[in-house]
């Protein structure tokens, strides 16, 4: 029995098969040989959409898409979960939307009971990450540049992750415990946060991408700005990373600072990132 790959999407790239004019051969193939897993975010995106004809089609193909099965926690809360289990000693971790967010299952049902309400708690959820991600690029570049100084500032991202990534290093070391901590209420032990990377990967990757968005946004002269970097919900969604095969985007700065996250992926979790085009390519051809 063949096994079945299993896909998450950056919303661009659900726009993108929205858009597709072999939209129905592609969903077909997709649904017929592969395991879709909606995230959260996915929703939560569709439903900031003005255009409520849009917004309508978007959600329609999302619950297509999902086949019954609830999306896949959004990623703060994700962490939390993670982390609470670990603490716990619990190994079966349920990865999917708790009853705090069980409303954007009602509304991939039913996308006509999205009242303002709601569409309001949506943007204010995004609009606190995205805040939050800028004032945690301005809290950090004094802190980086206080360490870096002379030959010793990095070059690239990936030089950044690769010097920061060791338990002896401050900055590694107090934001995965830091976190930890908020978490669960209890302290992670130094000795025990690689094992506790391993096998909660979605952390890892999280912090993978957490450092190279800081290289990106605080630390080079240039090309620092929206334009050429991805937003917070879009860096977040980096945890759905060991959740799945293949995660598909259309956003080029994504996939960019997703593939050097995910060389911190476990390797028995550890996903492809592809654009929107070869995604398609593989499945009209296969259609």
């Amino acid at each position: 029995m063949q096994i079945q790959m299993v896909y998450c999407f950056d919303t661009s790239a659900i726009n993108e098969l929205q858009d597709d004019p072999d939209r129905e051969a592609i969903i077909a193939r997709l649904l017929n040989t592969s395991t879709v897993r909606i995230t959260a975010i996915n929703v939560m995106e569709v439903c900031k959409n003005s255009n409520l004809e849009r917004l309508r089609l978007l959600m329609t193909l999302v619950n297509r898409l999902s086949v019954g099965t609830l999306p896949l926690e959004a990623p703060n809360a994700l962490l939390v979960q993670l982390a609470k289990t670990h603490q716990a000693g619990i190994h079966d971790v349920t990865v999917t939307i708790g009853e705090e967010r069980h409303g954007l299952w009602d509304v991939m049902q039913n996308p006509s009971s999205l009242d303002e309400t709601r569409r309001q708690e949506v943007f204010r959820w995004t609009g606190d990450v995205e805040t939050g991600f800028h004032r945690m690029h301005a809290d950090a570049r004094p802190a980086l540049e206080a360490m870096h100084t002379g030959d010793s500032w990095p070059r690239s991202g990936a030089e950044v992750i690769r010097t920061h990534t060791s338990i002896s290093d401050r900055l590694f070391y107090e934001t995965i415990t830091l976190g930890y901590k908020s978490a669960t209420g209890c302290d992670l032990n130094k000795n025990d946060i690689c094992g506790f990377l391993d096998t909660n990967p979605s952390w890892a990757v999280w912090w993978a991408a957490w450092v190279h968005s800081i290289w990106r946004r605080a630390m080079q002269s240039t090309r620092y700005g929206k334009k050429w970097n991805p937003g917070g919900v879009d860096i977040w969604s980096v945890v759905y990373l060991p959740l799945c095969d293949a995660f598909v985007t259309h956003d080029v700065n994504q996939r960019r600072a997703f593939r050097i996250a995910n060389t911190f992926n476990n390797p028995l979790t550890k996903s492809r990132i592809v654009s929107y085009g070869t995604f398609r390519e593989r499945f009209v051809t296969a259609a």
